[in-house]
């Protein structure tokens, strides 16, 4: 058995893209910096809600546009990105 990234884009429920890659691949910030992509592509974020994105948390004009929220345990890898709009990567045997 093989170990993959599922990585998932949803808008609510509705799946807009699936790519499964292997572990090992990609490294978690580059893995970061994809899902940030893929969920502003998605979301039709504009300009100035990316910019806003990337601020200082403590800046004013910061918006969670594009946190990366972590649950990874022995049991489970698991990293989301986006609200409504979101991309969701975990890790799946094969």
């Amino acid at each position: 058995m093989s170990v993959y990234l599922e990585i998932t884009v949803f808008d609510g429920t509705e799946r807009l893209f699936t790519k499964n890659i292997k572990a090992g691949t990609i490294g978690d910030k580059k893995l970061e910096e994809m899902m940030r992509c893929l969920t502003a592509t998605y979301a039709a974020l504009d300009g100035h809600e990316i910019v806003s994105s990337y601020l200082n948390r403590n800046s004013r004009s910061f918006h969670d546009h594009l946190v990366i929220r972590k649950d990874t345990s022995p049991q489970k890898y698991v990293f989301s990105c986006g609200d409504s709009v979101h991309t969701i990567v975990r890790a799946v045997l094969e």
